[in-house]
């Protein structure tokens, strides 16, 4: 038997199709909108830190890490890269020298507005402005890993020594 024949002894063709096609835009659109990013020579993590930035300008590098669940390490060479692309300011503290605060150039500014807010950053703001709540956010993300192991069961088989991969990665 072959799959169209099962797909309408099921009668579910429809919602069939609307799935694979949603998973597909899904990311085709994730794939536009990080070539967009590399236009301006930025990946989503280094937008997502503009961004905080640009809600909490002066906040220190140790509470950017813990904001993003990053290294100190890992969190100054993403605000290096964005001091190297003119994107962002440091100056060091009056009160206290080891506080080096950063905030958003002119130019910082100018790009996020041009640059819209999507993956992580927008599911941030959805929650922040209460159009949807972490109840919600949790089944959604229940339902997505359903979704994916229904798609993709082969894997699911966990590979020895293989760490998921991060959604801040660099």
């Amino acid at each position: 038997m072959n799959y169209e024949i099962r797909i309408f002894s099921y009668g579910m063709k429809k919602e069939i199709t609307h799935i694979i096609g949603r998973v597909e835009r899904i990311g085709e659109r994730r794939d536009r909108y990080r070539r967009d990013l590399r236009r301006h020579r930025l990946s989503p993590p280094l937008l997502l830190v503009l961004r905080l930035l640009e809600s909490d300008p002066g906040v220190t590098m140790v509470e950017l890490a813990r904001r993003l669940g990053a290294s100190v390490p890992t969190m100054q060479s993403r605000i290096n890269r964005l001091e190297e692309l003119g994107l962002i300011s440091r100056r060091r503290s009056h009160e206290d020298r080891r506080k080096v605060p950063t905030e958003l150039s002119r130019r910082g500014r100018t790009l996020l507005r041009r640059v819209p807010l999507a993956g992580a950053g927008r599911l941030i703001d959805a929650l922040e402005n209460g159009e949807v709540t972490p109840r919600r956010l949790r089944r959604l993300a229940e339902e997505l890993k359903n979704v994916e192991r229904l798609l993709f069961p082969e894997e699911g088989r966990k590979k020895p020594g293989r760490r998921p991969t991060s959604l801040w990665r660099r």
